[in-house]
């Protein structure tokens, strides 16, 4: 693991939000179509599990210190994947991208996943 990733992993054990949650490493992976048209495999950071009005939701957590050019793609094929096992298991699955400048804002701030998860929605511009 990267130190971004470790300090992540920290966050997630101190957020008081977070239920569980564990680094999926290579145990999940998902395929997504690349920008030159080639399957690649997508390995998420970390899963999370967080009770939220006595329901779970469980989250795929990407960590992001650096761009690349599929990442767009990627993001696309998590989210079909959290909408698909979402209604396929009649449980909240959601994704949530975490790029390092904005976790790295105003950290002590930011305790909980719900506090991160708004943070990055407010900085994430929709067209």
């Amino acid at each position: 693991y990267n130190d971004f990733e470790t300090e992540f992993a920290q966050f997630l054990d101190n957020a008081n939000d977070v239920d569980s949650f564990t680094a999926l490493a290579d145990i999940f992976h998902i395929d997504y179509l690349s920008n030159t048209g080639a399957i690649r495999y997508y390995f998420p950071d970390f899963v999370a599990v967080q009770t939220v009005d006595k329901k779970k939701v469980y989250w795929i957590l990407e960590t992001k210190g650096r761009e690349y050019p599929d990442l767009d793609n990627k993001n696309k094929a998590i989210e079909r994947w959290c909408k698909a096992v979402s209604k396929q298991t009649n449980s909240e699955w959601k994704y949530l991208l975490v790029k390092q400048h904005l976790f790295n804002s105003d950290k002590k701030a930011t305790t909980t996943l719900k506090q991160l998860e708004e943070k990055i929605n407010a900085q994430t511009v929709i067209f």
